[in-house]
């Protein structure tokens, strides 16, 4: 990732007074760009990918928020949750089964990301590295526990758990919830320490803009 340049000022203000933030003793917000590396194309580049981990609190508090406010984005804009996958197991057994459920029973997925959150914040974290914790939760939803054993062992889910992975490495993501808007922009709301009000204006800022600039 790299610094906006003196080209991108303007741009920079502009974001800054639809945020709301460009005003006397506001921090000045830094924003970061990170172009599409070469080599790599992305299905939609018309997506905002959501990362955040299940471990995380500041997550599952503002799950709701983001679920909210991605139902007002433009119908031209995908959005997609990835969760976090790194060589922890705990990491690696709450995306799988988030993935399992969504493609087992994806009509029980909004309740199993609920258990699912439950689980990576509460005080047991050697839950976490237990399978068996996972087909648990995927009962206590409701969801067919043989539909969900087939996909927990899918190629299907080891695909997605791969690409989520990939989409993490390459965009350097240090910290959740973090977004990626068009496969260019990627904020997160330290940037607005911590102010989510002002982190949603600020999404929608650059979101439009990258309309605006599509559209000619």
């Amino acid at each position: 990732m790299r610094k906006f340049k003196k080209t991108h000022i303007a741009l920079l203000f502009s974001l800054m007074l639809i945020a709301g933030t460009a005003q006397a003793g506001m921090p000045e917000l830094e924003l970061f760009r990170h172009p599409v590396p070469n080599g790599v194309k992305y299905e939609n580049l018309n997506t905002v990918y959501e990362v955040f981990a299940f471990t995380c609190p500041h997550c599952r508090d503002n799950d709701p928020l983001f679920d909210q406010w991605s139902r007002t984005l433009p119908g031209s804009i995908q959005y997609e949750q990835i969760p976090v996958v790194t060589p922890h197991r705990s990491t690696l057994l709450l995306a799988r089964a988030y993935y399992a459920a969504m493609e087992a029973v994806p009509e029980r997925l909004t309740l199993m990301k609920k258990i699912l959150f439950n689980l990576g914040t509460g005080q047991d974290q050697s839950k976490l590295i237990s399978e068996n914790t996972y087909f648990a939760a995927a009962k206590q939803s409701g969801m067919d526990i043989k539909r969900f054993a087939s996909a927990w062992n899918s190629t299907a889910v080891r695909n997605r758990m791969l690409r989520a992975a990939h989409i993490i490495r390459t965009y350097r993501i240090r910290q959740v919830p973090t977004l990626i808007l068009g496969g260019e922009y990627v904020i997160s709301p330290s940037m607005t320490e911590g102010d989510m009000s002002t982190f949603i204006k600020l999404a929608n800022g650059i979101i439009s803009l990258q309309c605006g600039e599509k559209a000619k």
